[in-house]
């Protein structure tokens, strides 16, 4: 879209006729056409309200524009490429063509290409050409855009149910309940020795025992 109008407005700055001398319209047209798989390079000389065929394209040309010899040299075209697919038709471009800025205005193929040279032969009228109708047409699909995917290896059951051990977080184990400290009991201290040494003391007011031996004599 934005090369369409771009195009265009090039198209109306170069051939304006209020700005400067009208330009002339020629009889032909001399297209370059090229193969970028066999690099094979064609000039072909096209008429006016004509096609050519180069490979799988049918170019026809609409009208071609040149400015006076006392102008800076310009050409300029109006084409529509159609290419033949199994399919059916396929249209790759309509618009104009310029011989001083071909990337301006440039038909996008992977195998071909095509751009203008120069308008010749006769001048002539202006023609005003009939919409393009193809046979069998069909659209061209929307451009995607291609995203790279990165595919991981599948693990097996095997990968899936066993952990890894070394890359496993080590548990964390209860710290055991602190102890309290248990007092123990006073130990009771018992001095025997004392008693191994107590001698009895007979008392005064005792009087001894008197045996039944010592009676009897």
């Amino acid at each position: 879209m934005k090369k369409t109008a771009l195009s265009a407005l090039f198209a109306l700055a170069v051939f304006l006729p209020s700005a400067r001398a009208a330009d002339i319209s020629y009889s032909q047209v001399v297209l370059r056409c090229l193969d970028k798989i066999t690099g094979r390079l064609s000039t072909m000389t096209v008429n006016v309200g004509d096609k050519t065929v180069f490979g799988e394209l049918d170019v026809y040309v609409r009208v071609c524009y040149a400015r006076p010899p006392e102008e800076t040299p310009e050409n300029a075209a109006y084409l529509d490429v159609v290419e033949n697919k199994i399919e059916g038709q396929l249209k790759l471009f309509s618009g104009w063509m310029f011989s001083s800025s071909p990337a301006l205005s440039a038909m996008e193929h992977p195998v071909y290409d095509i751009w203008v040279l120069r308008c010749q032969g006769e001048e002539i009228t202006p023609p005003k050409p009939a919409p393009l109708v193809l046979e069998k047409p069909i659209e061209a699909l929307p451009a995607v855009t291609k995203v790279k995917i990165k595919v991981l290896p599948e693990q097996t059951t095997e990968q899936k149910t066993e952990p890894d051990e070394s890359k496993k977080a080590p548990e964390r184990r209860p710290e055991p309940p602190a102890e309290e400290p248990v007092e123990a009991p006073a130990e009771e201290t018992t001095d025997d020795s004392a008693d191994s040494f107590i001698v009895p003391v007979p008392m005064e007011d005792e009087k001894p025992i008197e045996t039944e031996e010592e009676t009897e004599t």
